[in-house]
């Protein structure tokens, strides 16, 4: 059995197999960034680039911070004032940042 199968296994006697995983995947990505990757100059300018995350998993981020006492919400802030420099440089400007091309204001 592949490793998709037996992840399947595991979460069908819980609700939906699909969502399980998913919210599974979801937190591991999210620990990864909060963990690893909040210092991490190109992670940040990937977060520039997308123009940060969408607002479910911002939260989402958010709370995970909040619920483990080794992360607390320090990396989320370091991540969001990066961004936040961003929107700011267009709004000096007069421009507005788009997906892709968010480092570049002006």
């Amino acid at each position: 059995m592949d490793l998709i199968g037996m992840y399947l296994r595991d979460a069908l006697g819980e609700g939906c197999p699909v969502c399980r995983i998913l919210r599974k995947y979801e937190e591991s990505e999210i620990d990864t960034i909060l963990y690893e990757h909040v210092n991490n100059p190109d992670v940040r300018e990937k977060f520039k680039e997308s123009l940060g995350l969408c607002t479910y998993h911002a939260w989402k981020t958010l709370r995970k911070a909040y619920s483990e006492p080794l992360l607390g919400p320090l990396g989320v802030a370091i991540i969001y004032e990066h961004m936040l420099g961003t929107y700011i440089e267009h709004l000096e400007r007069g421009t507005f940042p788009e997906e892709g091309n968010a480092s570049s204001a002006g």
